[in-house]
């Protein structure tokens, strides 16, 4: 079984996005990927951005396995379709590592996380809401399971 991991931080604050969530892990359930998440907390309200960051990276680093293959999404990191991105992850698999997503919280990767990062990924050049990050990398992880399996949700 290939696992998949994401580390974000912050809960989702939304019944929506919880939903759409959970929808896109069934589905890569279904496929036979083990998804696992680990949220962290947020940092502290009273810090300045580049503090809280960098408390949160500290939380995130922590989650990090050996095995991770650590990728982290930025609006500055490198875009690919959804082909390229099927691609990147069964590569990821076939090498038995485990792809592990971060999407960190409203400010961004702590600077630090982004240098211990493999690969830095973005979806795209619009900066996103964090909940609405992870429910389109879900959707994405979703639709590359299918562009390997070659069925017709990828049209």
């Amino acid at each position: 079984m290939r696992t998949t991991k994401l580390i974000a931080v912050g809960r989702m604050r939304c019944a929506f996005w919880n939903e759409a969530c959970a929808r896109y892990t069934e589905r890569l359930r279904r496929w036979g990927v083990r998804f696992e998440e680990a949220v962290v907390k947020d940092g502290t309200a009273g810090l300045s951005p580049a503090e809280r960051k960098e408390q949160e990276g500290e939380r995130i680093l922590g989650k990090v396995r050996p095995a991770d293959a650590v990728l982290c999404l930025d609006e500055r990191g490198r875009e690919q379709n959804s082909a390229e991105f099927a691609a990147f992850v069964r590569g990821l698999h076939d090498a038995g590592r485990v792809p592990c997503f971060v999407v960190g919280g409203p400010d961004g990767q702590a600077p630090r996380v982004l240098a211990a990062a493999e690969q830095v990924l973005s979806l795209g050049r619009m900066t996103l809401p964090h909940e609405l990050a992870r429910v389109l990398l879900l959707e994405q992880l979703y639709r590359a399971e299918n562009i390997i399996r070659n069925t017709p949700y990828h049209r």
